[in-house]
């Protein structure tokens, strides 16, 4: 999205960066792993298609997982535009240390509060679809407020809605524009 394609938000554990050309080499080798696939329900891409979408990156910052928000509608019946929440520590070494956490704070205090179109979403307008077996994910959402909506056995996955009485954000001790 070209309103936050220069937009770093820096926490206190964690940077989040725009998607570079920098990182594709990185998230390509990443995607390769089986359990992340499936834990992300993903499936890889070549290193070419990787390429495409692209463009520079923070060398200072080591590369540890992705954070993402969706924007499009839940569903037929809801005609407004809600934000699909997704995050990814790929490094082994990072996970259960709570940079998914920050990363998500960060992200949902961004974009419940920048007054900019299509932003700011209400809280209540988040949802996740986690795969069932990743209680590890599961957990995370539900301690930042979401809460179990609906399961699809189809394709084994759950989804968890925010709730606004019980969301958790947390403001970026800085937000700087990307000059890369």
């Amino acid at each position: 999205m070209r309103l936050n394609s220069n937009t770093v938000l820096v926490g206190t554990r964690v940077v989040l960066v725009p998607y570079r050309a920098q990182h594709v080499a990185k998230y390509h080798t990443w995607m390769q792993d089986a359990a992340l696939q499936e834990q992300t329900a993903s499936s890889p891409l070549s290193l070419e298609d990787d390429d495409t979408r692209v463009d520079a990156w923070i060398a200072a910052c080591p590369m540890i997982g992705d954070v993402n928000v969706f924007l499009g509608e839940r569903d037929e019946e809801e005609d407004i535009v809600c934000g699909e929440m997704e995050v990814m520590i790929a490094e082994h070494a990072y996970r259960r240390q709570g940079f998914a956490s920050e990363a998500l704070q960060l992200l949902m205090h961004y974009i419940t509060m920048v007054r900019a179109e299509p932003f700011p979403l209400h809280p209540t307008h988040l949802f996740a679809r986690i795969g069932l077996a990743n209680a590890p994910s599961i957990a995370l959402f539900e301690r930042l407020g979401f809460v179990r909506f609906k399961e699809n056995t189809v394709f084994q996955e759950v989804e968890v809605r925010a709730r606004a009485d019980r969301f958790q954000r947390r403001a970026p001790d800085a937000v700087l524009t990307w000059e890369g």
